[in-house]
């Protein structure tokens, strides 16, 4: 089943080789342990992100070095990657965050090439939007709240095999029953949650059995699973093929979504008096993960995504904080300081997500944007403030 998905994954990326495994912290993690660096080795990656895409790095011995921002792009900032360079740094891991792109990857490219280190995109959140042609390894996900609608799956594919070349044995371990079990009953377990009492009470009968998984275990930052780099199980990589068919219709319909939320900010005194700005990397069209926003304040943003909690309206922080979800003790053991990624702390503390996925439609998007305009003067009010009229 895992050279089917490769060869189903080769309709949007060209790559030499892949590797396919059931989440991408498994994909990453096999990656970094077949590289065998000494443990001295560090690993470049930018500091807006989640545990999932760090744990790997601390779970293979390896020492992150965090990389900045940049405050236009949301991408790892070439300026902050050349400040903070030593000759430790062996890999460098660019994120594509919500399929925004990183515009100055050619040239990260280049200067990681050039000191003889390897370049990962990690395409988790952009899978099928570009294919990195400048990349050593792309890492993906078909993973929970990804492009997919399925909640399992990962896999790194080999861009340039003279930088690196995996192991031909393959490397990932077999899941128990427990886990197998649970990742086929973690989407039944979403239905039922969203049935009402009797639904919930059924989900959390499956919880209390532990026939769920989450999807950021509390225990990524100490050691992984004894059964990582988890294989994925023949059935439920039929079932990623079967949404991978399924993946240019996803695509389309996010791009209008993302279009569609432009047309309709543009048109609110909120967006134009910099409440809560569309920042300059995100364009009409793009198929976003999900659509970001910029709020002026750390306190606005933390009103908008109450209030909207509140009103049953699903929107998320990605990242906040900086390493998603930590707290300040776990970002200690990551190796974060706060101080040395300004940028990404300014951004982390602003920044709300709007959805994109399938069951967006034209009308929610006219209810969401008009109800963040209202919640917008209702914080200025209580702040003494007015949002001007055009």
């Amino acid at each position: 089943m895992d050279k089917k998905l490769l060869k189903n994954l080769r309709n949007w990326y060209e790559f030499e080789e892949g590797q396919v495994f059931i989440n991408q912290r498994s994909a990453l993690y096999a990656l970094l342990r077949q590289l065998n660096f000494p443990e001295d080795t560090a690993v470049a990656v930018q500091s807006f992100t989640c545990v999932t895409a760090m744990s790997p790095v601390l779970w293979a011995g390896l020492t992150p070095v965090y990389i900045d921002i940049d405050e236009k792009s949301l991408a790892m900032s070439l300026v902050d990657l050349q400040k903070k360079w030593t000759d430790n740094i062996r890999v460098v891991m660019v994120q594509d965050f919500l399929g925004l792109g990183t515009p100055n990857l050619i040239k990260i490219a280049e200067f990681v090439h050039k000191h003889g280190a390897i370049l990962v995109v990690d395409g988790a959140h952009a899978l099928g939007v570009r294919d990195y042609p400048e990349a050593d390894v792309v890492l993906l996900s078909f993973g929970t709240e990804k492009m997919l609608g399925t909640k399992f799956g990962g896999a790194f594919l080999v861009k340039n095999s003279l930088n690196f070349h995996p192991d031909s044995e393959d490397i990932a371990k077999p899941l128990p029953w427990r886990i197998k079990l649970a990742y086929f009953f973690d989407p039944v377990y979403w239905r039922f949650m969203r049935m009402g009492k009797m639904g919930q009470m059924f989900g959390a009968f499956l919880e209390k059995l532990n026939m769920r998984m989450q999807s950021i275990p509390n225990r990524d930052c100490t050691k992984p699973y004894s059964y990582y780099p988890g294989k994925l199980p023949p059935l439920l990589g039929w079932l990623v093929i079967r949404a991978l068919s399924g993946l240019g219709y996803n695509l389309s319909y996010r791009a209008r979504v993302v279009k569609s939320y432009i047309s309709q900010l543009k048109k609110t005194r909120a967006v134009d008096t910099g409440c809560v700005p569309i920042p300059d990397a995100v364009h009409a069209g793009m198929p976003l993960l999900k659509l970001p926003i910029i709020c002026r304040s750390f306190e606005l943003r933390d009103w908008l995504y109450d209030k909207l909690a509140e009103g049953g309206i699903p929107v998320s922080k990605w990242y906040s904080p900086t390493i998603f979800p930590t707290d300040a003790v776990v970002k200690q053991r990551y190796g974060y300081d706060s101080n040395s990624c300004p940028i990404s702390e300014r951004i982390s503390g602003r920044i709300l997500d709007l959805p994109t996925g399938g069951w967006v439609d034209e009308g929610f998007v006219a209810k969401l944007v008009s109800r963040i305009e209202v919640l917008c003067e209702e914080f200025c009010d209580g702040e003494g403030e007015n949002i001007p009229e055009r």
